[in-house]
């Protein structure tokens, strides 16, 4: 299995708490090939290590999948868990970012022909050996690895041409993996602030996007544009209820 929250099983598109996704890894033939875990965005439980938030929540939600995960020896011994940062944090770097492939050839505003500031990528697995890989990748060689393991073929030029990480797996299962990760401790007094950040206001701002796809009804529209006008603990909720309708609406179509 390759290592999600939210998760996408092979067969269906659902929306799932964190909790029960742990009861499945109690049964290794309970978890589907694949497992997509999203970190919540918005206060006062977000764990996505984004500023300003608290980041050892984000070290919470890894230690949490890590033990889950740990606790089953045969789903262990046949799970690669990936841990993947979309940003920076806006720390300097020093290395000059590498140019790349184009992913198509839709470039009218942008040619995205160069990759920015390296970010973390973790491989955890009794499969992978404890060290650094020193190679250039992209957030694409994640989809390389994958499209090449199930024979999905290229998504897009960059994909295609991606740099896997592959020879990071060996054919040597580990023994020495921690039986347990520590829970770090954490602040509970958090309250939800006077105003959201920037880019809480663009999740919101996206759900808002996924509502009008969801085809729900008029009058729940509605009911979450009063709702919203409420201040920042009701955005919070409105935008976890329109993506929780857009699941249900694409769940509805398979």
């Amino acid at each position: 299995m390759v290592l999600a929250h939210q998760w996408i099983p092979q067969n269906a598109v659902r929306h799932r708490p964190l909790l029960e996704l742990f009861d499945d890894f109690k049964k290794e033939s309970d978890v589907p090939n694949f497992v997509w875990i999203e970190p919540s965005y918005m206060p006062s439980a977000a764990n996505d290590y984004h500023p300003p938030h608290n980041v050892f929540r984000g070290e919470n939600l890894v230690a949490d999948v890590y033990n889950a995960l740990r606790a089953n020896e045969e789903l262990w011994n046949s799970s690669l868990f990936v841990i993947l940062f979309d940003e920076h944090g806006g720390f300097y770097d020093h290395v000059i970012p590498p140019r790349a492939i184009p992913p198509d050839d839709n470039r009218k505003e942008w040619t995205f022909n160069q990759l920015g500031i390296r970010v973390p990528a973790i491989l955890v697995s009794p499969w992978v050996g404890n060290g650094v890989v020193s190679d250039t990748f992209d957030h694409t060689s994640l989809l390389k690895y994958l499209t090449d393991k199930w024979g999905l073929g290229p998504l897009g030029t960059r994909t295609a041409n991606a740099k896997s990480f592959t020879d990071a797996i060996s054919s040597t299962c580990r023994t020495d993996t921690p039986k347990q990760l520590p829970i770090p401790s954490i602040d509970e007094t958090q309250t939800i602030p006077e105003e959201l950040t920037e880019h809480e206001k663009a999740m919101v701002s996206l759900s808002q996007v996924l509502e009008s796809k969801a085809g729900e009804d008029a009058t729940v529209i509605a009911q979450r544009s009063i709702q919203v006008l409420k201040g920042p603990s009701e955005q919070i909720k409105v935008s976890l209820s329109r993506v929780q309708g857009f699941l249900r609406s694409q769940a509805s179509k398979i």
